[in-house]
């Protein structure tokens, strides 16, 4: 994303919190991680949106969400990864 974007959408930070996330959580948990901060980013997006306290063009700290989302993979990315599998059959 950072080379796609030329760092407009991410930034150094959030490359190296991605970086350290897949060492401590491996690929797997990672893209969990990665889908989990993505889709608890939009939907905070979508209600700041909806409730006019911020616009387009603002910008959210992508961190946040993907620190949180590390958490949230930690302890309950393979349920998350079986459950999702499951779905798929």
């Amino acid at each position: 994303q950072y080379w796609l974007s030329q760092g407009t959408w991410i930034g150094g930070g959030d490359m190296r919190l991605g970086a350290f996330m897949g060492v401590a959580l491996g690929w797997q948990k990672l893209l969990t991680a990665l889908a989990i901060g993505y889709i608890i980013g939009a939907i905070v997006a979508i209600i700041l949106l909806l409730k006019k306290q911020t616009s387009w063009k603002s910008k959210l700290p992508l961190g946040v969400f993907l620190s949180s989302s590390a958490i949230i993979s930690l302890f309950w990315g393979e349920q998350i990864i079986r459950i999702y599998l499951d779905l798929l059959k």
